[in-house]
């Protein structure tokens, strides 16, 4: 039961920080000249923009590691980072809280 509390308190907590970052204007959509950047690398035959903006609605969980891998080569001082995510890890378990 204590689980299931914990689980509640953690996403209601979650989703009072995103709101206050959107307020903020903290969390802010990304700007065109983040995706012409993109436009100049291609994977698989199409700008890595497109992957970014449009393809992700259609590509299943975990594909995070390949969007950020695509990300990471149209930049050359880009960081790439994976790791394990609290929320996943609460959503789906342990195993699979990886996000890139």
């Amino acid at each position: 039961m204590f689980d299931i509390i914990k689980k509640r308190l953690y996403f209601s907590k979650m989703q009072l920080l995103f709101y206050k970052g959107v307020a903020d204007k903290k969390i802010i959509p990304f700007d065109d000249e983040f995706y012409e950047k993109l436009n100049h690398t291609y994977i698989s035959g199409l700008p890595v923009s497109i992957h970014i903006k449009y393809l992700k609605p259609l590509l299943p969980p975990m594909k995070c590691y390949d969007r950020s891998l695509y990300m990471f080569f149209c930049f050359d001082d880009a960081i790439l980072v994976h790791g394990d995510n609290k929320d996943l890890e609460l959503r789906y378990g342990k195993d699979d809280s990886g996000h890139g």
